[in-house]
């Protein structure tokens, strides 16, 4: 009981700040997301993509998971540092299981940061594989 009305006074407290309002998702809406899963998932694994690309499609694929949840809870991610955001909140939303994901997902998004912003060539064969089991994991909590 404790836990929900914490769990109910930090999501407040993150509307407030203005990183997400409540809101109901339309069926089409939620199937669209879904579509997107599907299709980032899916160009993720083009022969001859870079490790780089390959990462970031995956991890934008887990990002779109995590939204689709927080969306089917009722609440949705303000524009406001979107990325982030978004990881505040599911730690709020998902069970107590998918913190070690939602926690390997965080550091992927300041990787994903590095590839988009900052260098090239910057993932490793392991961490592309790595990224793809973790969102076979994240897709079984979520979907």
């Amino acid at each position: 009981m404790i836990f929900r009305i914490v769990k109910f006074i930090r999501l407040r407290l993150l509307e407030i700040k203005g990183y997400l309002r409540k809101s109901k998702a339309s069926k089409k809406e939620i199937n669209e997301l879904e579509g997107i899963v599907k299709r980032n998932i899916k160009d993720s694994q083009i022969k001859g993509l870079s490790l780089d690309r390959q990462f970031t499609l995956a991890y934008l694929a887990a990002l779109q998971l995590i939204t689709l949840s927080i969306l089917k809870s009722g609440y949705r991610v303000n524009s406001k540092s979107h990325h982030l955001s978004a990881f505040k909140i599911a730690k709020l939303i998902f069970k107590k299981e998918a913190h070690n994901l939602l926690i390997y997902f965080e550091k992927c998004r300041k990787k994903r940061n590095l590839i988009e912003y900052k260098f090239s060539n910057v993932v490793k064969e392991s961490e592309v594989k790595k990224i793809f089991k973790n969102l076979e994991k994240l897709k079984k909590l979520t979907i």
